[in-house]
């Protein structure tokens, strides 16, 4: 590792269960109507028929996450026809001499106090790829879901319901408590003073009213990773959790990697390579 490439510390924040979700921030709104949103699960005709692309973590470990990015300084010029191509296919800014998103990770600090990390120590850790999710419901699709074609009525493990395929359109990825995704859930139906969702028109009805509260939220993130490249977002009644910028300015597929206890088999490390996209 050279010393042009180096860590951005965003701080911590406190997981209190041990389920996390990776997702792109834009899919928030969806992610909240029609995957967290406890109305519709005895409601076969509401329940998703397909998987959202984004990582599940049904074993992270609880308690303060830290969250970082790794930045490189971007010196070098494309020698050849074929880097050029190469670097326009992941869509690396080829403003020369600037510095670049490289990856995010994000780890327990029951494990690793943050304050001693570097990136050498980071790259030592005993990372494996987080393969994508072989029992998720449906066929891959060309959008950033995947259609079911099952006709089985069986209850579906929410786990299930992503791909473990994380698709970053916006530009940036997140890492959030799912606690506290299901608490914003309730507090927007509390506030539209929802009960019950019968059919798929209230369901949409209920998407509609989120974007008034979500879409600010999602522009405060914005704002954030546009000044510091990575952040902790951590505002009232919404998502809690870390945000980065990627690296590509395209919308990509990526295949995050994981550090899990030797023997409790808890995840309490996870990292997205920006450079190394999901074909």
């Amino acid at each position: 590792m050279t010393e042009n490439t180096h860590l951005i510390d965003a701080g911590c924040f406190i997981s209190q269960m041990n389920e996390l979700l990776l997702i792109d921030p834009l899919y928030m709104n969806y992610a909240i109507t029609n995957y967290f949103n406890y109305l519709i699960n005895d409601k076969s005709e509401l329940l998703p028929k397909e998987s959202l692309n984004g990582v599940y973590f049904e074993n992270a470990k609880p308690g303060l996450w830290s969250s970082f990015a790794i930045k490189e300084k971007n010196r070098f010029l494309p020698n050849s026809q074929k880097m050029e191509q190469n670097m326009n296919d992941l869509g690396i800014d080829k403003n020369y001499g600037n510095e670049i998103i490289t990856s995010f990770a994000c780890f327990n600090n029951t494990e690793f106090m943050h304050e001693y990390l570097t990136v050498e120590k980071l790259n030592e850790l005993k990372w494996e790829r987080l393969e994508s999710n072989i029992n998720c419901i449906g066929n891959l699709n060309n959008g950033n879901i995947y259609k079911s074609q099952s006709k089985e009525d069986k209850p579906i493990n929410f786990s299930n319901y992503f791909t473990n395929i994380l698709t970053v359109e916006s530009g940036q990825v997140g890492l959030f408590c799912t606690e506290s995704i299901k608490n914003c859930t309730n507090a927007l139906l509390e506030k539209y003073e929802i009960s019950d969702i019968k059919n798929k028109e209230e369901l949409d009805n209920f998407f509609n009213k989120n974007m008034n509260d979500l879409y600010p939220w999602y522009n405060k993130i914005c704002n954030l990773t546009l000044c510091s490249s990575i952040t902790i977002i951590d505002y009232i009644d919404m998502p809690l959790g870390s945000v980065c910028m990627s690296g590509s300015d395209c919308v990509s597929n990526y295949l995050c990697e994981v550090v899990k206890d030797d023997i409790t088999g808890e995840i309490w490390a996870i990292r997205v390579n920006f450079f190394n996209p999901f074909k």
